[in-house]
């Protein structure tokens, strides 16, 4: 089966993808806003045959947040990215969401605790 996931005046790339235990597919993946020049890492789902709206999960404005990675491991999903200051990658970044009730926790990086 091959699905679209895209958006109107936005370009995507570095897709990640993982499938929780239910069968249903995560996608991460960055995206630069052309019109903001923003690049930010976003997150859909896809359940009951149709996917997600898109979320900004990294959310870092005036940083460049690229590089995702996906993974599912039981009821939990992480993703994780790096953002760029000032053209250097110096910060790695971490969203953890619980797939079942859903919801997301905060943004970590790795000088804070899990």
């Amino acid at each position: 089966m091959l699905d679209y996931i895209g958006w109107q005046g936005l370009t995507g790339g570095n897709p990640t993808i993982t499938v929780d235990g239910n069968g249903d597919p995560h996608v991460a993946w960055s995206r630069v806003d052309y019109l903001g020049g923003d690049e930010e890492v976003y997150y859909s789902s896809r359940t009951g045959g149709s996917w997600s709206q898109p979320l900004n999960i990294s959310n870092q404005s005036d940083l460049k947040s690229a590089h995702p990675n996906i993974d599912c491991y039981g009821n939990n999903l992480s993703v994780v990215w790096n953002d760029e200051v000032n053209g250097q990658s110096d910060e790695i970044w971490r969203r953890k969401k619980q797939i079942n009730p859903p919801g997301w926790a905060i943004k970590l990086n790795p000088r804070e605790r899990y």
